[in-house]
């Protein structure tokens, strides 16, 4: 694994420094910027197979919700996984649910290490 890990990083530095050359630009600027990029895109809040599971089960639970509930958590669930990082999108919280809400999101979040 760790011979895995060296073989990446070295490729991965290959990568940089094509680029760097390609763009006429030093190789820590892009570096920087690849990492700028990274932060925004893969933020703590991206949700994982593992959250989905125990949010449709947490939906499950919450025999009260009607469908349009269950659409508009999800609808903001999912606007909120927007990757493009030029994309300024505000998703709209002012949800009648706002309980259920901040559970989903608790759930991405302590399920952001997971598959």
């Amino acid at each position: 694994r760790a011979k895995k890990v060296k073989e990446f990083q070295k490729t991965y530095l290959k990568m940089v420094d094509m680029l760097a050359k390609k763009k006429g630009k030093n190789k820590n600027k892009v570096l920087l910027e690849l990492t700028m990029r990274s932060s925004l895109i893969n933020r703590p809040e991206r949700v994982t197979g593992d959250a989905i599971s125990l949010i449709v089960e947490n939906t499950l639970d919450h025999k009260e919700l009607k469908c349009d509930d269950i659409y508009q958590l999800y609808k903001n669930i999912s606007e909120s996984q927007a990757i493009d990082p030029k994309s300024t999108s505000q998703v709209e919280k002012k949800d009648h649910k706002k309980v259920l809400l901040k559970e989903m999101y608790k759930i991405i979040f302590d399920y952001r290490e997971g598959l």
